[in-house]
């Protein structure tokens, strides 16, 4: 009986070992991403001698194929147009999402419970990526 827990005390601590190690490898593997687009991109603005501001507030997108570099990257259009977006989505999702909780917790919660809350928990699993793929396509 000894021999068993002995064995099972082992392989737990392995696989808690193994699946530590694969957490840590994803968090060094982020840092390692964010370090290489640091260090490649970090030349836009040492090398060819772009500012910051430039770069956040300018709408101007026309960088150089040359090697001397030049042209001009601002990226403000870029930031623009996601922080718009998301202010939409948010608009557009905030109303149904608290119309919907306020139904499933005080209006019915015998309905919510039974037909609404398993919809919301499979709408919940689907990736955002598919739901945009989808509203590309269509």
């Amino acid at each position: 009986m000894q021999q068993v827990n002995t064995n099972a005390y082992r392989q737990d601590t392995l696989w808690r070992y193994i699946i530590s190690g694969c957490g840590l490898a994803l968090i060094v593997l982020t840092i390692a991403i964010g370090a290489f687009l640091c260090y490649k991109g970090v030349g836009t603005f040492t090398t060819y001698n772009h500012s910051i501001s430039e770069f956040l507030f300018s709408a101007d997108w026309a960088p150089s194929d040359s090697a001397e570099g030049g042209g001009k990257v601002g990226a403000a259009i870029f930031i623009f147009g996601s922080v718009i977006t998301c202010a939409l989505a948010l608009a557009i999702a905030t109303p149904f999402s608290l119309a919907t909780a306020i139904f499933m917790t005080e209006i019915s919660p015998e309905l919510g419970k039974r037909f609404v809350q398993p919809a919301v928990e499979i709408f919940v699993g689907i990736p955002s990526v598919v739901y945009g793929w989808i509203g590309l396509t269509i």
